[in-house]
């Protein structure tokens, strides 16, 4: 169930109820941990995948938006899907348009935030982008320079039919549209 859910948010826009609704920031809330990074494998916004939903909340504040009990929209531009018990940790965090971290990106691309240009990795000799991907790889996951996650089945990059290149790594998936990173998907497992 968890799965299906985040794949329909992945897809839909962040929300399985209201496609493409990205919540704001409102009254300032929030506004010093929109910059906060996204680090792999940890979280963003300040929290982590062991923090718990009544602790995470008085870091990046109440939802302002949920499209069932445990997807949670954020005005810092995040939304979380929380495990349904007990303590109430993250299963997965995404970062919309409005969140501005960073992500670390193997060199020369340093870091990105949403919005930003990423248009280097796709080119007409690689549409879909699998040097950076392979790149991005070992980067995230410490493996060495001959590793090759595609041909090792722990990547993948895809082209939706709305034009998204996803680009996925074992606890991550980025959403590339027209040239830009349009979404950050981390997942605890």
């Amino acid at each position: 169930m968890k799965m299906n859910l985040l794949m329909a948010m992945l897809l839909t826009g962040g929300t399985v109820a209201q496609a493409n609704e990205v919540p704001t920031i409102t009254n300032g809330q929030a506004t010093t941990i929109t910059a906060a990074p996204v680090l792999y494998r940890t979280g963003a916004g300040g929290i982590t995948f062991t923090t718990p939903k009544a602790n995470a909340e008085k870091i990046i504040g109440a939802p302002v938006n949920r499209d069932t009990s445990v997807v949670s929209h954020y005005a810092n531009g995040m939304w979380v899907v929380w495990n349904d018990e007990a303590p109430y940790t993250a299963y997965s965090m995404g970062m919309e348009s409005s969140y501005a971290g960073e992500l670390a990106l193997p060199a020369p691309y340093n870091a990105i935030t949403l919005n930003g240009l990423l248009k280097e990795p796709f080119t007409e000799a690689d549409p879909l982008g699998t040097k950076f991907l392979r790149e991005l790889y070992r980067f995230h996951e410490g493996a060495g320079a001959d590793y090759d996650c595609i041909a090792e089945k722990t990547c993948w990059a895809r082209k939706t039919p709305d034009r998204y290149f996803v680009l996925a790594i074992p606890r991550m998936n980025l959403l590339v549209k027209n040239g830009s990173l349009a979404r950050i998907v981390l997942k605890s497992e």
